[in-house]
């Protein structure tokens, strides 16, 4: 995946918090303030720093 420029997803993967606040930054922008995201739960303390809240985890 990586040779891709994916990112690999999975346990041992802890993502990168200059993306998470890229994106935080971005959401904020655009006035969200609460969400729901596709995907497992992870706790993104960050989020709250930006003014945003996850209300919701949809997954499989």
């Amino acid at each position: 995946a990586e040779d891709r420029g994916e990112q690999p997803v999975g346990k041992n993967w802890q993502g990168s918090s200059r993306t998470v606040g890229v994106g935080s930054q971005i959401l904020a922008a655009m006035g969200v303030q609460k969400m729901r995201l596709l995907s497992k739960p992870i706790k993104y303390h960050a989020l709250s720093g930006f003014g945003l809240e996850v209300v919701e985890y949809i997954h499989d």
